[in-house]
């Protein structure tokens, strides 16, 4: 576990670049223009630059959003997003009842442990 804490890292918005936050105006961009449909999927990389402010240097540059939940939006859409974070929730929620569960019986299962953390690590 000490191992796992260590991969952990949380950046602060001071420290990001600001290349990442034009990136992010791509995206938000692209969600406001299709927000029920999305562009398609794999089209951020392709479309991103149309949607890129006037004044950034890497605007014609084709990109990734940088953000899961940001390309995930701009590529199928709002309601898609929000259905696949609620999966995942639940997901989650499940496996964080069943490890507290398998935790407290003696000789508990770990699987769903392993699981959780798989979970939680494959969304950062």
């Amino acid at each position: 576990m000490a191992r796992l804490h260590s991969l952990i890292r949380v950046e602060s918005l001071s420290t990001k670049s600001s290349a990442r936050f034009e990136i992010y105006h791509k995206a938000l961009g692209m969600i406001q223009s299709r927000p029920w449909t999305g562009h398609g999927v794999g089209s951020f990389y392709r479309t991103s630059p149309k949607f890129a402010l006037k004044n950034d240097p890497m605007g014609a540059e084709p990109n990734f959003a940088h953000n899961f939940i940001l390309q995930f939006a701009a590529e199928l859409g709002i309601p898609a997003t929000l259905l696949f974070c609620s999966l995942i929730g639940a997901a989650w929620y499940k496996g964080y009842r069943l490890t507290r569960a398998d935790l407290n019986a003696k000789n508990g299962n770990r699987v769903p442990l392993a699981l959780l953390l798989a979970l939680t690590t494959a969304q950062r």
